[in-house]
């Protein structure tokens, strides 16, 4: 159920026949303020039918001179029968065709004949049919045909689209968080190939009768829709999936109404979290989409910019469970989705005490993504408005009266009563003599001071400037050849609260045994003389080592590997601040600052961070 839902706004009626307005609330942890969302328009949906199961057409074929000049029956290169228009781009048609040479359903992407896209449309085609992974529907055949007709043919999966079984409602954070690493995996290996998406959104993922994710339209739909992107390449694909995943969670849309969804609440630039929209949802899945959707989350966390990234996290919450057979189910028994008729739900923001029970087995897993979900008593229906969550209001507080009098402890019964005088005295004469103790101590130091000469100064360790610091996490050591490279900056600037942060890892404090270490490569913009480096650390028990590049006469920074680097110094538990120092000053360009042990973070996972980088010669 959700956290709150409204028929509308103030006292004017609202027209017959518009959708009900829903209420959000905007501070699910405060006062429990909400603002209103007006549903959008009802939008067609693009559907994937089994051919076989005598559905009605989704749509009529277009008969205007834009498109290709075809009709349902026509069969197209003696071999593609075409059965049905399941939708439109522009001037593109995409249609259930039949392959009569094999036997079997194809998805049939024509252009008419005067379209120059055409030649390009067949080179996309061509890059697609590389496909890494299984995910995405293959690239079967492209070509003209006689009539100069371009077309693209790819494997058909019958299924519905993730926009479709949304109209249901969201799916469980189960399901949600398996369809999204299901999709993060597939691109994680598209991306390792060079290769983007960036059209991934509910139209183009689809859900098939085993509850298995297939993706459409690899390379092909960019290019069917050049429009420009808020976001292109990995950006517009890892963004993608977190609206995917947002999506799924509290049926929104994160960049506004579309795909049958009303837009997600948002406060300026930031995009509110799906806890703040609807109640239950794990605080890790909320948490991620925040990394993902924010340029700046919540609680210092640090934003997740790679198809990888995601799928990391994802895999850690999920661990081996599969919604597979949960979907299955689903698209085979569709669940009508309920509303209240009326009534503004509201989600009080202060609990009452629980009831007492016997406590769970996992009530200490902090990591277990626990349910947001507002207090309720057994037995509860969360979609029933008359048995919302209440706070207990105590009867007000009686009027004191002449009867009621103050009860005094005696001291002879071992009250509060007053300390005999014996007891003060000592007290004072005790207290008299630590002062004088402390006196005589003091005058003696001072004395000493006196008497001991100054010892001679010496000559400050020049300071020298760092020109600029790149993070290191090649991926020949088992990294994604990035580390939060938007946040480098931070460790080199004047901010004393500003830092450079590591990805989250689970499980070992040694970057969950996935790869040797981390770091930041230091450039300082010629070759000098360094004694002395001190690193700041967010938290204690960092390890912490200074490198050099193991070859002296490198032009540029080693990136490769870490082995292409010596230790010089290191710290093994930093706290606050890790001074190193080489036994013999060094003459380099380039140093290494590398993290191989991180200090933990929450729960089972570890996190660690540079405040500040000082260099000295």
């Amino acid at each position: 159920s959700e956290g709150a839902a409204a028929s509308g706004e103030g006292d004017d009626p609202e027209p017959a026949g518009e959708p009900e307005a829903e209420q959000v609330n905007t501070d699910p942890d405060g006062a429990g303020q909400f603002i209103a969302i007006t549903p959008p328009a009802e939008q067609p949906l693009l559907h994937y039918p089994d051919p076989e199961d005598g559905h009605a057409p989704a749509m009529a074929v277009p008969d205007d001179d834009a498109v290709a000049d075809v009709q349902v029956g026509q069969v197209l290169g003696e071999r593609y029968r075409l059965d049905e228009v399941l939708a439109r781009r522009g001037n593109a048609l995409t249609w259930l065709a039949f392959d009569q040479r094999l036997s079997r359903p194809v998805l049939l992407h024509l252009l008419p004949p005067d379209d120059e896209r055409g030649p390009e449309l067949i080179g996309v085609a061509k890059r697609a049919s590389g496909a890494p992974d299984a995910a995405f529907l293959r690239v079967l055949d492209a070509g003209v045909f006689d009539e100069g007709e371009h077309y693209i043919v790819y494997e058909y999966s019958p299924g519905t689209s993730i926009e479709q079984v949304l109209t249901g409602g969201p799916l469980s954070p189960v399901e949600a968080a398996w369809v999204v690493k299901e999709l993060a995996q597939a691109l994680a290996a598209l991306h390792s190939r060079g290769l983007y998406h960036e059209r991934i959104n509910p139209d183009t993922v689809v859900i098939t009768a085993a509850g298995n994710v297939r993706i459409v339209g690899l390379l092909v739909e960019a290019a069917l829709d050049p429009s420009p992107q808020a976001f292109s390449d990995e950006a517009a694909d890892v963004r993608a999936l977190g609206s995917l995943l947002y999506a799924c969670l509290v049926t929104r849309w994160p960049d506004g109404d579309g795909y049958g969804m009303k837009g997600a609440p948002r406060e300026g630039a930031r995009t509110f979290t799906p806890a703040q929209v609807k109640a239950g949802v794990p605080r890790m899945l909320d948490t991620l989409c925040d990394r993902i959707l924010n340029p700046v989350p919540r609680n210092r966390q640090t934003p997740i910019l790679t198809a990888r990234a995601v799928a990391q996290q994802l895999s850690a919450v999920l661990g081996q469970a599969s919604a597979a057979p949960d979907l299955e189910r689903r698209l085979r028994m569709p669940i009508e989705q309920i509303r209240p008729s009326g009534g503004v739900r509201f989600t009080s923001p202060v609990p009452p005490p629980p009831v007492a029970s016997e406590p769970r087995p996992d009530a200490e897993d902090d990591d277990s993504g626990e349910s947001t979900q507002p207090w309720q008593f057994p037995g509860m229906k969360a979609d029933d408005p008359s048995t919302e969550p209440f706070t207990p209001i105590p009867p007000p507080a009686r009027p004191a009266t002449s009867e009621q009098q103050l009860i005094m402890p005696s001291p002879q019964r071992g009250g509060m009563g007053r300390p005999p005088r014996r007891m003060l005295a000592l007290m004072i004469g005790l207290f008299g003599l630590l002062l004088a103790g402390s006196l005589v101590w003091v005058a003696i130091g001072q004395l000493n001071a006196r008497r001991t000469p100054a010892a001679p100064t010496t000559r400050a360790a020049q300071v020298i400037a760092i020109t600029s610091a790149a993070d290191f996490d090649p991926s020949a050591d088992g990294g994604s050849n990035a580390e939060n490279p938007r946040l480098t900056s931070r460790a080199i600037d004047t901010d004393p609260d500003s830092a450079w942060l590591t990805e989250r890892y689970r499980g070992d404090a040694r970057l969950g045994r996935l790869k040797p270490g981390v770091g930041l490569v230091l450039d300082l913009g010629s070759v000098r003389t360094v004694s002395q480096v001190n690193v700041g650390v967010i938290a204690n028990g960092t390890a912490v080592e200074l490198r050099t590049p193991a070859n002296p006469d490198v032009t540029s920074a080693p990136m490769r590997s870490q082995a292409d680097w010596k230790s010089v110094a290191g710290v093994a538990k930093a706290t606050g601040t890790a001074v190193m120092k080489p036994n013999e000053p060094v003459k380099t360009r380039f140093l290494l600052v590398y993290l191989t042990s991180l200090p933990p973070e929450s729960g089972s996972y570890f996190q660690g961070g540079i405040t500040n980088i000082e260099v000295r010669g």
